[in-house]
């Protein structure tokens, strides 16, 4: 098993070589963070990442993706492409949820519609206003 978990893709072909030349049975990796595609990100970097994924899925018989990619409501469809080079491959691209046979429920790309529905509480926002020092000397207030 390899863990490289804040790759981005990967888009670095010294990244997806080291990865290849260990040949590991299980590849957990950190997908791109799509969710700045367009605003911090440009287009090719994107295109670095999907290339480079199909490549290493048709090595590698089963991938893990995560961390950033699961930030971003349209991350599923994101991989289609990579997805299909894997099946071609006979391999599998599954989320972390996926391997242990859970459907994914990622919720950071819910963050803005569980923060209206969920409203933190007073407690725990003034919490969060505190300098990190005083963060850090006690835990936060949760409501059960």
């Amino acid at each position: 098993m390899l863990f490289a978990p804040d790759v981005q893709g990967p888009v670095v072909e010294e990244t997806v070589e080291l990865i290849l030349r260990e040949k590991p049975r299980l590849l957990v990796m950190g997908g791109p963070p799509t969710y700045l595609q367009g605003y911090r990100i440009s287009d090719d970097f994107f295109r670095t990442a999907i290339r480079n994924m199909e490549k290493i899925l048709g090595n590698i018989s089963q991938v893990v993706i995560d961390h950033h990619l699961l930030r971003d409501e349209g991350w599923n469809k994101f991989l289609e492409p990579v997805r299909k080079a894997a099946e071609k491959a006979g391999h599998n691209l599954l989320t972390a949820s996926e391997l242990v046979h859970k459907t994914p429920e990622p919720l950071e790309c819910q963050r803005q519609s569980l923060y209206e529905n969920e409203k933190p509480s007073k407690e725990f926002l003034e919490w969060a206003r505190l300098p990190d020092e005083k963060r850090s000397e006690r835990p936060p207030p949760l409501t059960e």
